[in-house]
């Protein structure tokens, strides 16, 4: 069998437990750390993907020779694959959860009728937005809560370095 059809029919089947695994976990414990859940998901998937990639009969089929040229060359492709479509797949996930423009139009949606700027301010809690991204931040370590106040973290600070640069890179504003 074709070992670039085999690399995708696993990367596949990969994916499509992450997506299975994920929902069920989401709709089933409501986990507070969602991003954390989701990169354990993935280092707990990457190795688990190498193993049966290791062990399929096409992989297996010259066990002397996996190391060296293609089936290597395969199974680094098959990880590269995953790892775009994971985060494409979390681009995805953060447009969902985060947008405040789809939260808009959610909103907008469920009034039903026609809603003033007024009504939707309302609906959306800009304040309690505020307080969930920043205890995502916190939990993620780049941030840490002292008393009422937040303090960056080397982690953050390294994060936002990063992130000014690009925006800088890309003329963006501040804004999120």
């Amino acid at each position: 069998m074709n070992q670039a059809l085999v690399s995708l029919a696993l990367i596949a089947g990969a994916m499509t437990v992450y997506l299975i695994v994920h929902l069920v976990l989401f709709r089933a414990f409501l986990p507070v750390e969602r991003w954390i859940v989701l990169k354990r998901m993935y280092a707990i998937a990457l190795p688990l993907i190498t193993i049966a990639a290791r062990s399929s009969s096409a992989c297996s089929a010259r066990d002397s020779d996996f190391f060296r040229g293609s089936d290597w060359t395969y199974l680094l492709c098959a990880l590269m694959f995953l790892w775009l479509l994971h985060n494409a797949y979390l681009m995805f996930y953060a447009f969902i959860d985060r947008s405040i423009s789809i939260r808009t139009n959610v909103e907008a949606h469920l009034a039903g009728t026609p809603v003033t700027f007024e009504e939707l301010r309302r609906r959306y809690d800009t304040v309690q937005s505020y307080h969930r991204r920043l205890e995502i931040l916190r939990e993620a370590g780049y941030l840490e809560k002292d008393g009422e106040r937040y303090r960056i973290t080397p982690r953050g600070a390294s994060l936002a370095r990063g992130v000014r640069w690009l925006k800088q890179l890309y003329r963006l504003g501040l804004g999120g």
